[in-house]
């Protein structure tokens, strides 16, 4: 049983044209690789610092002293290491996920993080993706 006939069997071109991915992510809510690195360490970062386990990892992480900053991390350790760059974007989103203190629940980093990513994601063109535009990344330029 055929789908169509025979002599209509002949897939041009057209067909082979690869879809656009960004119209898919944005539909069923997916993120690209680059924010998904991002999304995955400030997670990281916010469970350690909240839940204080593994201390071997919390102990390299420096706390501000200072009053209203208790969640800002003060950096001491290379910008290519895990903890100097995991750092440097916990300061800059911290700020947007309005984190004071750390009785802020995990769901809520996770649910408020993600929705700043997808609204990120759907700048831009329609169809196209811009990597200026398009990856969170790029409030951390010089990491």
């Amino acid at each position: 049983a055929r789908a169509r006939p025979f002599d209509g069997q002949y897939l041009g071109h057209e067909f082979f044209v690869k879809e656009h991915t960004k119209p898919l992510y944005n539909r069923h809510g997916i993120m690209n690789v680059f924010n998904l690195y991002i999304y995955h360490s400030i997670n990281d970062v916010f469970k350690i610092l909240k839940f204080r386990s593994p201390i071997s990892i919390y102990g390299l992480f420096n706390l501000s002293t200072r009053i209203g900053k208790e969640t800002l991390i003060v950096a001491n350790t290379s910008p290519d290491s895990f903890i100097g760059r995991a750092g440097a974007m916990w300061n800059i989103d911290r700020q947007r996920l309005s984190v004071t203190e750390f009785t802020t629940s995990p769901s809520y980093i996770k649910a408020t993080l993600k929705k700043i990513i997808l609204d990120t994601q759907k700048v831009g063109e329609e169809s196209e993706w811009n990597s200026l535009l398009n990856n969170l990344s790029q409030a951390y330029k010089n990491l």
